[in-house]
């Protein structure tokens, strides 16, 4: 669920208008953010404690890296800067990882997968905003390329660089989906947690529904029914209901 976008091929593109600018230097700071929270983890992977969200400058790194205001809007990226939103997402998903991965170092692949689960539970005050963040980002990549797509020609459409990052950025939003609805139903994690994440996934659920192919959202939908059958939050579950009929 959380391999790297590869969006290259679609930066042939203009801005679209009205569009809202990031700044570089803010997704450099974000990158940055990152780089030290990973030079603060150390061997992390070894010892399995990672940095905690209870030393003031973790909090500070996190929240660098977290805050998505500017991006939660429809449409606020220009198209062409969409490698910084790649570079951001790079990086949160960086710090994720150092969460997911703490004490795993020398596990098989499978091993990684399970105690990597049961880490998203241990550093959870950690890892809530990370993911709201990750999925934030990946609804503004689907604003961002649908806003290109209204107004390309046929001509744009049809160049196989553009069909292929099209096609990322539809299997990035699957996957991010599907990861994640699998995710607010881990045992362990707090009903206030889960609860947190609801608007982040709500907000990406209907994008996810512009951009992938009728059996994944068939997929995606029947995964979010299944899911709300384990978990007991009332506004979880209604939350996974709300996931379903976006994606009808």
């Amino acid at each position: 669920m959380l391999k790297r976008l590869a969006l290259s091929g679609l930066l042939f593109v203009v801005a679209i208008s009205g569009a809202q600018a990031l700044e570089e230097s803010r997704v450099q700071a974000i990158k940055q953010a990152s780089d030290e929270l990973v030079a603060l983890a150390g061997d992390s992977a070894k010892t399995g404690n990672p940095p905690r969200i209870t030393d003031p400058k973790v909090a500070d790194l996190l929240k660098r890296m977290t805050d998505t205001k500017e991006i939660e809007g429809t449409n606020t990226v220009p198209f062409a800067q969409i490698p910084l939103l790649t570079t951001w997402n790079t990086a949160v998903l960086t710090a994720f990882r150092v969460y997911v991965g703490a004490g795993t170092d020398g596990m098989t692949e499978q091993q990684k997968a399970v105690e990597g689960d049961k880490n998203i539970v241990k550093f959870q005050n950690e890892t809530g905003s990370i993911v709201d963040a990750m999925l934030r980002l990946q609804a503004a990549i689907i604003d961002t390329a649908q806003g290109f797509v209204a107004s390309a020609t046929p001509q744009q459409l049809e160049n196989p660089n553009v069909k292929n990052g099209l096609g990322m950025i539809a299997n990035g939003a699957a996957q991010t989906m599907q990861g994640f609805s699998i995710v607010l139903t881990l045992e362990g994690l707090t009903d206030a947690w889960r609860e947190a994440r609801i608007p982040a996934i709500i907000a990406l659920a209907p994008r996810t529904a512009k951009v992938v192919s009728p059996e994944a959202k068939t997929a995606l939908r029947n995964l979010a029914l299944a899911a709300k059958e384990k978990v007991t939050s009332a506004k979880v579950k209604a939350a996974f209901d709300q996931i379903a009929s976006a994606l009808q």
